[in-house]
């Protein structure tokens, strides 16, 4: 997999199963490239590029960013979408399907004696709509909870499950972990077969990343 940020005329090359470090030194810099990432991922602009050997791949689909604790959070439309479809295709192939349509058709009923309550002329929709339930009762997965550390693992692992998501950048998080974090974390990419990329501006003396790169402040690239 490689990454190609335009802006600066930079290309870092990731394996899958391990896992990586960008270092920024310029604090212009570093704020830039996580703005860029973050427009990118939103499909404002296009600053960067992922290819699969040849193959140019779409960003935003394979790739997720964490910035702060607060984006580890399923409360989203593309994560609701998917879930409700996964639900709804487990469901077509169980005995709960039958109870659904049995509880929808005594609902009806109630619904009908309603007519006779209200002097007004009513109506509803007869359709049996599974998402509709859904989210009338505000079904959804649950934030992770618990340390960043394992709210990130678990956040990485149902992205990957549900949306095919194989590439995370954690940028500037260093601050909530501790070097065994930094272990469970390539555990898990290696685990599920995930590139994981921390980007920071400075060094931290860690060394179990497959590799660093370096951009100083003078825009040098150091390998």
């Amino acid at each position: 997999m490689k990454l190609i940020y335009y802006e600066l005329d930079f290309v870092a090359c990731f394996n899958k199963g391990k896992t990586y470090s960008i270092v920024l030194e310029s604090p212009i810099v570093f704020e830039k490239f996580l703005i860029d990432l973050y427009n990118h991922i939103n499909k404002i602009e296009q600053p960067f590029a992922v290819y699969n050997d040849e193959t140019e791949m779409d960003f935003a689909k394979c790739c997720e960013i964490v910035l702060t604790p607060f984006d580890i959070t399923y409360n989203r439309r593309e994560i609701q979408k998917k879930l409700f479809g996964e639900i709804c295709n487990e469901l077509a192939e169980s005995e709960i399907i039958n109870n659904l349509c049995d509880i929808h058709s005594e609902f009806l009923k109630i619904l009908d004696n309603l007519k006779f309550l209200v002097r007004y002329d009513i109506e509803y929709e007869e359709e049996f709509n599974i998402t509709d339930i859904l989210k009338n009762y505000n079904v959804h997965i649950k934030d992770p909870t618990g340390r960043f550390v394992e709210r990130i693992i678990e956040y990485m692992i149902t992205l990957h499950s549900l949306l095919g998501k194989d590439f995370f950048i954690i940028a500037n998080c260093d601050v909530y972990l501790d070097t065994d974090d930094y272990l469970y974390i390539e555990q898990c990419a290696a685990y599920y077969n995930l590139c994981v990329v921390f980007v920071r501006n400075r060094q931290l003396g860690l060394h179990n990343f497959e590799k660093e790169y370096i951009i100083d402040k003078d825009l040098c690239e150091i390998h």
